[in-house]
């Protein structure tokens, strides 16, 4: 009789400990994030060429407690070498994205992302991609919109890197 006490307390413990376990689990990593930046650059690109935005942001997050964590970074888009991206001009940019996905924080969301953009400005335009990044800490698909500034056009495939400000 005292063995099934036991066995039956040391089971609620083990159910308490794994119930307390998944739901810190689960508040860690529901995240709801967006991404604000500044960023300015471009190039010349046909296929081949080279062209490249960068600028600082900031990512804030709030959790499903409603704690809130903001990270500084720095935002860089840009094309490879030889990519699926068509681009002229000099744009500088303000712009915003979220979406919706699952990361473990604002840092899980640091890293690369391919990103599918198009963005024009004649004096005054605008921008819009869409950004995917998978990994162990996060997933997550996100749109973006910008406001730009400068002359020129840019549509295709290009990498997001998103790494922390010192």
């Amino acid at each position: 009789m005292k063995k099934t006490i036991l066995a039956i307390v040391a089971m609620t413990f083990v159910v308490i400990g794994s119930i307390a376990t998944a739901a810190t689990k689960i508040e860690k990593s529901i995240w709801d994030c967006a991404l604000t930046f500044k960023a300015s650059g471009g190039g010349v690109q046909i296929l081949v060429g080279h062209f490249s935005l960068s600028g600082p942001g900031e990512i804030s997050c709030v959790d499903i407690a409603g704690n809130t964590e903001a990270l500084p970074v720095k935002v860089t888009i840009t094309a490879a070498p030889v990519a699926a991206n068509v681009a002229i001009g000099y744009f500088k940019m303000q712009g915003l994205a979220t979406g919706i996905g699952v990361a473990s924080g604002p840092r899980a969301l640091l890293g690369n992302y391919v990103t599918a953009s198009a963005e024009g400005a004649l004096i005054l335009g605008g921008a819009i991609n869409l950004s995917v990044k998978g990994g162990n800490e996060a997933i997550t698909m996100d749109v973006g919109v910008g406001v730009t500034e400068g002359l020129g056009v840019q549509l295709g495939l290009n990498q997001l890197k998103i790494q922390a400000r010192e």
